[in-house]
């Protein structure tokens, strides 16, 4: 198993920028570049991504769990820490749209925490000539239970209420690894 708390979580400003341009008017929310650069800077602040993740055989009781059958799986949790709730909240007590703002920007934050996971992973995979599926995240509220319980998400300050995660910006995922089909041409 491993754990990796409070690490350094870089947001691709320009990247999250072109994202919530899409649905949002920055400007008219006064969030211009200069003040988007220093919006993104204050989240990253105040979040503290940690992950906890283990990998298990084919044959693991957790096998059920893995998006498809394969020769092995890795399960995963993924928070942004309690300064996710609380920037959510925040950003609520402000507007509709600045929660929404905020929901965007934890969305693409969580996205790169878990990518950070599978970056982890990759060499491993690569090692045992294999490729990951694609995520799936856990939503059912057994499933979520399970990975908490399994995976001890405590150590990482993750729960489970009601079927949920907590702190909100908490993420219950699972990647099969499948056989590389052929060799790589080079």
């Amino acid at each position: 198993m491993r754990k990796i708390r409070d690490f350094k979580l870089r947001l691709p400003y320009k990247e999250i920028r072109r994202k919530i341009r899409k649905e949002l008017d920055l400007d008219a929310m006064g969030l211009g570049d200069p003040r988007f650069q220093i919006f993104i800077d204050s989240v990253q602040e105040r979040l503290h991504p940690s992950v906890i993740f283990e990998s298990f055989g084919p044959d693991a009781d957790t096998a059920g769990l893995s998006p498809l059958p394969g020769l092995a799986h890795t399960l995963g949790l993924a928070t942004l820490g309690a300064g996710s709730t609380d920037l959510s909240l925040e950003a609520r007590a402000a507007g509709p749209e600045r929660g929404r703002l905020m929901e965007l920007v934890s969305a693409a934050a969580m996205e790169r925490t878990v990518q950070f996971v599978l970056g982890l992973l990759e060499e491993e995979v690569e090692a045992e000539r294999c490729e990951l599926s694609p995520i799936h995240y856990l939503q059912d509220p057994e499933q979520v239970l399970t990975v908490v319980e399994k995976l001890e998400g405590s150590k990482i300050g993750l729960r489970c209420e009601a079927g949920r995660l907590l702190p909100d910006s908490s993420a219950a995922f699972c990647l099969s690894w499948l056989m590389r089909r052929g060799a790589k041409k080079k």
